[in-house]
């Protein structure tokens, strides 16, 4: 195909003729390590008074997104006509590579590849070109990746371990693979203390049971408490995201703990009691640890319901409770603290001096904690109340 006759083809065809070809050539498997046309972004949520839209014609999507296994994206490829030159991508590719932490990125019009390494080694070039052979192989863009997430070889077998696939093609999308593998990675490291914060209607759930399927299939937890403060939770998790768990899942019922099963649900009111009924839970363990990994799914929403001992009560520094029985096993909560916002403040402070709240009348949630911040404007709206205005979320809120 002579150059003027190239320039004809649309985009499409340049990715069919050109690019897909060079990237199987260099190694790429078609099946499972190239992805075409990756939404990133649904596209902003437009507002007009009481209505709404998604504006679907701004969402972002990478052409290519090249991964070394399902949920671990190592690069990104944005191609363009032929009539364009060969990094007249590369500022797209870029946005991308930074919404998805990767470090390889790439550009063609499919003569070649403008090339942008993001962490090169001493004896490498942050930008070159590359003819149409010369793609770099998964093991190449693998080695990268992992110097520039700071894995080491001993941590590859957990980075690696591939999520939970039924079949259907539902998998993680951006955000929650970038959550899920950040976790897998400090966990890899040999880190146990993690909190992951997500918004409301991110799909929290289905993001912590990816994190557990990895860590279980592994065989790096043995076994796992998911707690809620709600029965329907628990049991709409159970049948829901959780069902692949089968089997080896039960739900806590009367404080009593089969150890013959790996995966628990229960309601933290649930775990919590007279001192000799949280003795007996302990015993029926036989003193081995009984769980290995926690996570809490909207238990802000009641903390007046818990007992305890209030180690901390400031909302502005966060709060904290503490449960100790007589044995010495102990749990805390905790409350994040009230964004350093005034807005916010006048809707949780009944008087700020004296650090007294409205309490249930309180309007705070976790999303609260991205007031402010740029570009975050179109999620959150005024409305009337009482003595002036409240600021209310207005995100697009997806089920999962």
């Amino acid at each position: 195909m002579d150059s003027k006759e190239k320039k004809t083809l649309s985009e499409s065809d340049i990715k069919a003729k050109f690019i897909t070809p060079a990237l199987v050539k260099a190694g790429w498997d078609e099946m499972t390590q190239i992805r075409r046309e990756v939404t990133l972004t649904p596209g902003p949520v437009i507002v007009r008074g009481n209505l709404s839209s998604r504006n679907k014609k701004k969402k972002k999507f990478a052409d290519y997104v090249l991964q070394k296994e399902k949920g671990v994206p190592v690069a990104v490829v944005e191609a363009k006509e032929n009539n364009k030159t060969i990094s007249d991508g590369m500022q797209q590719a870029l946005g991308y590579a930074d919404i998805l932490e990767v470090p390889s990125v790439y550009s063609s019009n499919g003569d070649g590849f403008a090339s942008h390494n993001k962490f090169p080694l001493q004896s490498e070039n942050i930008e070159i070109e590359l003819s149409m052979d010369e793609f770099p192989s998964p093991e190449i863009l693998w080695e990268r990746y992992k110097s520039y997430r700071g894995i080491e070889d001993e941590h590859e077998s957990l980075v690696t371990q591939p999520y939970f696939d039924d079949g259907s093609g539902k998998e993680p999308r951006y955000y929650q693979a970038e959550a899920i593998n950040r976790v897998i990675e400090k966990v890899s490291k040999g880190e146990k203390r993690l909190l992951l914060v997500m918004a409301t209607g991110t799909g929290k759930t289905y993001t912590t049971f990816q994190i557990i399927w990895r860590l279980w299939k592994a065989k790096r937890v043995k076994r796992v408490l998911f707690l809620v403060d709600r029965n329907i939770l628990a049991d709409q998790t159970q049948v829901n995201d959780f069902k692949p768990f089968g089997s080896v899942m039960t739900k806590i019922k009367n404080r009593k703990i089969d150890p013959a099963y790996e995966i628990y649900l229960g309601l933290y009111q649930g775990l919590t009691g007279p001192e000799e009924k949280d003795k007996r839970i302990h015993a029926e363990m036989s003193g081995r640890p009984i769980f290995s990994l926690f996570d809490f799914d909207q238990a802000y929403n009641h903390w007046n319901r818990l007992n305890g001992d209030t180690l901390q009560d400031d909302p502005d520094a966060g709060m904290l409770k503490k449960w100790e029985n007589k044995d010495g096993d102990t749990s805390y909560a905790f409350m994040l603290p009230i964004p350093k916002n005034d807005v916010i403040h006048r809707q949780v402070y009944r008087d700020y001096q004296i650090k007294t709240t409205f309490w249930g009348s309180s309007n705070c949630a976790i999303e609260y904690l991205f007031y402010g911040a740029v570009n975050q404007g179109t999620y959150f709206k005024t409305e009337p109340s009482p003595g002036g205005e409240q600021v209310k979320f207005d995100g697009d809120k997806t089920s999962f």
